[in-house]
């Protein structure tokens, strides 16, 4: 008697079971491999009841065995359950080229989530649909095609600057009406999804933690810049003879020579092995490879012979449902073609492992080797597939018919390209363009299709395609007579943007038209003064910003005009700005402020308020500058403009370390980077991470700082940022400095200058000598520090930073006080100083009279070295900043020398400020100067206690010379009370002794033997 069971069945009659169980008739036997790992692929066709044995399909065991080895016994299906447990969004990408295993996987997890009760659904992309956002939100919120439009229709009040603010506002209008909830969402060969669906799931995992929106992604290759990833990769021949012996278990075999064969066949492909093994498995169970040794399979023949062996309503079905794109069913299939075999051939299919079934839609199993061999098909059969199907599916694939069969004009497809244009999807527009440029004739059709192809690219930072394009319409506006000046000003921005500044100017100059409207010469005029601008031309750039003005007062357009006018100054304001003159640039500024406001232009206002948010920073006005910024921060919320916000936040928490509110600047650092991680923006998520790190190393949390520099430095790494890499090493190094492990430091410098020298980073290379060279004056070895400083000068002809060149030369001038070059040293202090000054940058300023007053000092010049200090210390004060103020309490006690009181009364404020601050090497040098006034004062015991408690802080350091010049101190005071020193030795001892006794004492209870005691001793 022969009884049948489901696997499911069998597993309710003995769930408990957790090792081949062998049960007499008529009870069934059956194989469970464990209580937590349920195999639902194994299909039990019959049981013996006489001789109580297990007899499989051949293809299911193989599957069963594979499946097993694809997800390494389970361990892949189990990490990708814990990411799913986090209470948080996940990304997870399973990644792998076809046949290692992504769709044995995929049934794998879908039936754990079944089996854990874990809601989800599946998403399988389309194949010809050019962009899928529509499908995607809908998914991930359940909104109806209605209010998704309405959503849609709004962005025609918005000016987004690029896809990703597009992202923002779509976001923030699904959250107000409630829309996400927590969903787990798995893509099955997302590869066909467009880049920029994909960026948009990217973004909306990062947006907000709290939809708990988790993404399980299965794709040929990385996908998503941040997700976690699951590599799979092709089986060695040790693991094709594992599954061989698995495969056959009683063959008294290690499969050794068999797996090399399958192998080399193969190729380690998972879809080929199981073939062979499915194919070649003989009736007298051995596997005959002899005739394939010289051959090889792959998965592009194993479906092209699977195809061929199809009949023709077979084919005929499998193509509509490949052209059908994931929208096959039941029914249209019936209503398309009209064929009695279709059950029978949908049945055919399913069982040879084609197409399956999922929610009463029919899918292929491998879609890539079925659009080949569409695509080999002459056009005419491919046309009639489309035009059959669109009888049905009507506007619905209307795109992608038009675009695939290449039967569309712009006319036809203008629907698409404006819902494409409202949703900032420029990759999808490009391809259109570039498809509708391929069949343009006339030369006014063909100029404005290479002018939108220009914009699409240019909006996707394709600054050298779009000039390209501009240069192709310019040559036909030339041939054809046609008004150019759009195109000019399109090209040049283009050329402006690659940083050929030359080129762009003279296309403006040899091309501009005689006959142009006044707008666009006001446009390109001002376009003109830009590019001077830019290259420091401010004389010339002043002239044509204001020729610029004189044209927009002819504009006759009241919105145009006024808007022109608010650019002009802005422009003004920011060339007067980068040549020094502060007042005009903020006068400028607040001209074009009223007239943004005219023209209620929020992108303009925004920009305005920044600007003189960084005015006012640049002039340590802080209270001002965070009021301005906040008010640009409120315009670029209402616009929807990310990168304008993340600028935003990144300036406050600039102003807001300046002041040394280090909690509210972090705040503000950290909505920086989350706006970056919202943009991909790989080097701004690098500089944001460094920018925290250096606000928690000012903070003196060094661990939370040491953290967020790795971070910084993990992220440059692994997207090949060398410059982002070069600062974080310096920082690092930085880090190291102030934390007193100078060796780490040294080796993190030495780290950035090899970077810098591979990648011929030479604003890096300075960097890091500099960083050197101020290690190593501060450790007190000046001749190191020279040559350093020496090597930045010498590259400072190739660098353009004049803030770094300052910088430098304050430092050479520093070294050369210490080294007692008191004439080469006064001229660099002197230009430093100045070049700050007229900067009104006020810590630089600080930090150079503080350097100004040290050479004073050494020079005998007390006046002018007081004059310095209470600057410094005005300054310091000003700038609420403690560290520096004790720098300036610590160099007045030189100019205090006479007045033994006074000094140590600065000295013990300077060491105040040092120990609230982590300043530990400063710290070592006021416990110096401490003692030794201290001794002076004949205080020698306090003086020696400081001392040697000072030799700890330096030990760290690893200053030589500094712990030479405290040890020489000891051996004075201690040389000069010897006698005290050795009576309060022996004093100590006494005590020592008389303490070791009372101890004793107080150990015993009964008085007497106490009193004895006592008295022995």
């Amino acid at each position: 008697m022969n009884l049948n069971y489901s696997y499911e069945d069998l597993f309710q009659f003995n769930k408990n079971c957790s090792k081949l169980t062998y049960l007499k008739a008529p009870s069934v036997t059956f194989f469970y491999t464990s209580k937590n790992n349920v195999d639902k692929f194994m299909n039990i066709f019959f049981i013996d009841t006489n001789f109580c044995k297990i007899e499989v399909k051949m293809s299911k065991c193989i599957g069963k065995i594979l499946i097993q080895h694809v997800t390494k016994n389970f361990m892949i299906i189990d990490k990708i359950l814990n990411y799913l447990e986090k209470d948080e969004n996940e990304l997870i990408e399973i990644i792998g080229e076809s046949g290692t295993g992504k769709s044995y996987i995929f049934n794998s997890i879908h039936q754990a989530l079944k089996q854990k009760n874990i809601p989800f659904e599946i998403y399988i992309p389309f194949v010809f649909k050019y962009n899928q956002l529509k499908e995607i939100v809908k998914i991930t919120t359940g909104i109806s095609d209605e209010k998704f439009d309405e959503i849609i229709s709004q962005t025609s009040d918005y000016d987004f600057s690029n896809r990703y603010d597009f992202f923002y506002f779509l976001t923030e209008k699904l959250s107000e009406f409630n829309l996400f909830k927590p969903k787990t969402i798995i893509i099955f060969e997302c590869f066909h999804l467009d880049n920029y669906t994909t960026d948009f799931i990217q973004f909306l995992v990062q947006f907000s933690e709290k939809f708990k929106i988790k993404f399980i992604n299965f794709t040929r290759e990385e996908t998503f810049s941040f997700s976690q990833k699951i590599q799979l990769d092709f089986p060695n021949s040790g693991e094709i003879r594992q599954i061989l012996a698995e495969t056959y278990p009683n063959k008294k075999k290690n499969y050794v020579t068999e797996s090399e064969i399958i192998s080399n066949i193969s190729s380690g492909n998972y879809y080929v092995i199981e073939y062979i093994l499915d194919h070649f498995f003989k009736g007298n169970k051995t596997i005959d490879l002899q005739s394939y040794l010289d051959k090889k399979i792959s998965f592009d023949t194993i479906s092209a012979q699977r195809i061929k062996e199809l009949t023709k309503s077979q084919e005929e079905l499998l193509l509509t449902i490949f052209v059908l794109d994931t929208r096959a069913t039941n029914q249209n299939l019936q209503q398309i073609l009209k064929s009695k075999s279709l059950e029978k051939d949908l049945k055919y299919l399913t069982k040879n492992d084609i197409i399956f079934e999922l929610e009463n839609n029919i899918y292929l199993k491998k879609v890539s080797p079925v659009k080949t061999y569409f695509f080999n098909l002459s056009e005419p059969i491919q046309k009639k597939y489309f035009k059959d199907i669109l009888k049905e599916l009507k506007d619905e694939a209307l795109m992608e018919y038009c675009i695939n069969v290449k039967d569309y004009t712009f006319k036809k497809i203008e629907p698409v390209i404006q819902y494409l244009k409202k949703i900032q999807d420029y990759y999808n527009l490009r391809k259109i363009y570039e498809s509708l440029l391929s069949k343009a004739e006339k030369p006014e059709i063909k100029i404005e299709i290479l002018k939108n192809l220009g914009i699409a690219n240019l909006k996707l930072d394709k600054a050298e395609d779009a000039s390209d394009n501009f240069r192709q319409a310019l040559k036909i506006c030339i041939s054809n007579s046609f008004p150019a000046e759009e195109i000019v000003y399109n090209l040049a921005k283009s050329l402006f943007s690659q940083q050929s500044s030359p080129f762009a100017l003279e296309i403006i100059k040899k091309y501009s038209p005689a006959s142009i409207t006044k707008y666009w010469k006001c446009k390109i005029t001002l376009l003109k003064a830009e590019i001077l601008m830019q290259t420091e031309q401010y004389k010339d750039a002043i002239k044509n910003v204001d020729e610029a003005f004189q044209i927009a007062d002819q504009i006759s357009n009241l919105n145009e005009r006024s808007l022109m006018k608010a650019d002009d100054k802005k422009l003004k304001g920011l060339i007067f700005y980068f040549s020094n003159e502060l007042e005009k640039a903020e006068t400028e500024f607040m001209d074009a402020e009223n007239l943004y406001k005219t023209s209620n232009n929020l992108q303009g206002l925004a920009a305005i308020y920044n600007n003189l948010g960084g005015l006012a920073t640049f002039q340590g006005e802080w209270k001002n500058a965070e009021a301005l910024y906040l008010q640009s921060l409120d315009v670029e919320k209402q616009r929807y403009n990310l990168e304008g916000i993340s600028i935003c936040y990144n300036n406050l928490g600039s102003i807001l370390e300046d002041e040394g509110h280090y909690d509210k600047a972090l705040y503000y650092l950290n909505e920086a980077l989350e706006i970056q991680k919202l943009l991909n923006n790989k080097y701004e998520i690098s500089t944001f991470l460094y920018n925290i790190g250096i606000t928690y190393m000012d903070l003196g949390e060094y661990e939370k700082a040491t953290h967020a520099l790795n971070q910084a430095l993990k992220n440059a790494k692994t997207f090949k940022l060398y410059k982002s890499e070069d600062a974080a090493l310096n920082a690092l190094g930085a880090l190291n400095f102030k934390m007193g492990d100078w060796t780490a430091a040294i080796d993190y410098y030495k780290q950035a200058i090899k970077k810098s020298k591979d990648n011929n980073f030479l604003d890096g290379l300075c960097q890091s000598y500099n960083n050197l060279g101020e290690l190593y004056e501060k450790r007190g070895e000046y001749n190191l520090a020279y040559d350093f400083y020496t090597k930045c000068i010498e590259l400072l002809s190739n660098i353009s930073d004049e803030f770094m060149k300052a910088e430098i030369h304050g430092n050479m001038g520093s070294v050369l006080t210490r080294l007692h070059k008191f004439g080469e040293a006064y001229k660099y202090l002197v230009e430093s100083f100045d070049f700050f000054k007229k900067m009104n940058a006020k810590v630089e300023i600080l930090e150079g009279a503080q350097k100004q007053a040290y050479y004073f000092l050494q020079t005998r010049n007390i006046e002018s070295a007081n004059y310095y200090l209470d600057t410094a210390l005005k300054l310091a004060e000003e700038l609420n900043d403690d560290y520096q103020i004790g720098k300036c309490f610590y160099l007045k006690t030189f100019l205090e020398r006479d007045n033994t009181e006074q000094a140590l009364k600065l000295l013990k404020q300077a060491i105040e400020k040092f120990i609230k601050t982590n300043n530990n090497f400063d710290l070592g040098m006021a416990n110096y100067e401490y003692a030794s006034l201290l001794f002076e004062n004949e205080d020698w015991e306090q003086a020696l206690q400081i001392l040697n408690d000072n030799k700890k802080i330096i030990k760290k350091f690893d200053a030589i010379k500094f712990l030479e010049k405290n040890d020489i101190l000891i051996q004075k005071i201690s040389k000069k009370y010897a006698i005290e020193l050795k009576e309060s030795k022996q004093h100590e001892s006494l005590l020592n002794e008389f303490y070791e006794i009372t101890q004793n004492l107080n150990a015993i209870s009964d008085f007497d033997v106490l009193l004895e005691t006592a008295l022995d001793n």
